[in-house]
């Protein structure tokens, strides 16, 4: 009888744990996140494919730091802010700037993928960063946020270029001292097609751009600490995942 009574008792217990395992299943939270696949107008030139997969990899990552199933949810450039305005999704992935007016909008965290232009120099040179390039000439795009680097460096001269392959030409044609190009760019020319020319002076981008999480502010701010937290603790898993994605 006894022998009955514990072959009962473990049975209940399986029953009742297979229970909390289906119920912690069924009742796990997803969270919607809304990406633009192409990624525009961020500059990765045909990176989109290897950003995407590493975006993909990272929100898992993320979802088994903080309890919660990171789903993307697809959209088109041009609608992913309203989307997020709309409360389609709670959260998005986009390298749209934290600047005095969107903060005022927008939460941010921290970037997780760099975008910003790192230094590029012919290769063996001996310039460090924008310091050692007085009365230099540097290539620059024409965008607002590396235009202000005209009053900041002005012993510098900055001249526009009109695309990173013309950059890169005239850099290891020495016609250029250096080169501002994009993070993602610049690693994937110098490291293939420019690798005997050119090199990567300094890998700390020159200006802080990137891929981040943003929500709406006031709006699941608690959510956005979680996964700042989050992105905080897989730094190693991060590194690990830009080169699985050669990125």
């Amino acid at each position: 009888m006894q022998k009955n009574e514990r072959v009962k008792m473990r049975s209940w217990f399986f029953f009742l744990l297979l229970l909390f395992c289906c119920c912690t299943s069924i009742h796990r939270k997803t969270v919607l996140v809304g990406i633009d696949p192409t990624f525009y107008p961020a500059p990765i030139g045909l990176q989109q494919d290897a950003i995407l997969g590493f975006t993909l990899d990272l929100l898992d990552a993320v979802s088994v730091k903080i309890g919660y199933k990171l789903k993307p949810y697809n959209m088109s450039w041009d609608n992913l802010i309203d989307g997020l305005k709309m409360h389609k999704y709670p959260l998005i992935i986009s390298t749209f700037c934290p600047t005095p007016s969107t903060c005022n909008q927008f939460a941010f965290t921290a970037v997780f993928l760099e975008t910003g232009p790192l230094l590029v120099v012919p290769k063996f040179s001996p310039i460090k960063d924008l310091c050692d390039l007085d009365d230099k000439i540097v290539g620059i795009e024409r965008r607002p946020q590396e235009i202000g680097l005209i009053t900041t460096f002005p012993a510098i001269d900055f001249v526009f270029y009109n695309s990173v392959e013309e950059a890169l030409s005239w850099t290891i044609d020495e016609e250029f001292d250096a080169a501002l190009v994009p993070n993602i760019l610049a690693r994937a020319y110098v490291n293939n097609l420019f690798e005997n020319g050119l090199a990567i002076a300094n890998h700390n981008p020159v200006i802080t751009e990137g891929f981040r999480f943003i929500s709406l502010i006031e709006k699941n701010e608690l959510l956005l600490a979680e996964i700042t937290r989050a992105i905080e603790s897989l730094q190693d898993e991060i590194h690990r995942l830009m080169q699985k994605w050669s990125l």
